[in-house]
């Protein structure tokens, strides 16, 4: 299967990360922003995460609401044109991986 690299994928990309990941280095999220497509891309950085506070965060779920409800309207009003074949060969890093030789 091909792979797209990150920044031609052309869909929403919401990258989160905790300043206190100990398992995932918080540069792999600068990795991942340097080649996303900023015009869908949100990138949160957030002090004193560490890996998997996200499920414990409400902050968190505001923020994927909010996220998702806005590439929801543009993808409605046609501003988005992925199609589905296209999400399935986007880029992908294994969790617990690391960003840093990955192509694209």
């Amino acid at each position: 299967m091909d792979l797209i690299p990150l920044g031609q994928v052309g869909a929403p990309l919401l990258l989160m990360h905790g300043a206190e990941d100990r398992f995932v280095p918080s540069a792999d999220l600068d990795v991942l922003w340097a080649r996303a497509d900023r015009s869908l891309a949100e990138r949160w950085l957030v002090p004193g995460w560490r890996h998997g506070d996200v499920l414990a965060d409400p902050e968190c779920g505001k923020r994927i609401v909010a996220f998702v409800g806005r590439h929801l309207v543009a993808a409605e009003k046609g501003l988005i044109k992925t199609s589905p074949g296209e999400m399935r060969r986007c880029s992908t890093i294994p969790m617990g991986g690391t960003v840093g030789s990955a192509t694209g």
